[in-house]
Order: C-alpha cells, then sequence, then structure tokens
C-alpha cells in the first residue's frame, strides 16, 4: 500500500514538474513575442 501510494506521489510531482516547465516555456515564448513588436 505504501510502495503505491510513493508511486502515485512521485508520478503526481513528476507530472506538475513537466506541466510547471511547458507554462514556463510558454511565458518565456510570449515574452520573447512582445519584445519583439
Amino acid at each position: 500500500m505504501e510502495g503505491d501510494l510513493i508511486m502515485s506521489v512521485d508520478t503526481i510531482l513528476n507530472v506538475l514538474f513537466i506541466i510547471n516547465g511547458l507554462v514556463a516555456i510558454y511565458f518565456l515564448c510570449s515574452d520573447l513575442v512582445f519584445c519583439k513588436y
């Protein structure tokens, strides 16, 4: 039971990390686009 819980928490953290990275890239691209014009 504890192993499954740890595994799910690890998966959630990985998903959050990926989402955070995508959001950061999105905002960086938005800033670059705004800086261009």
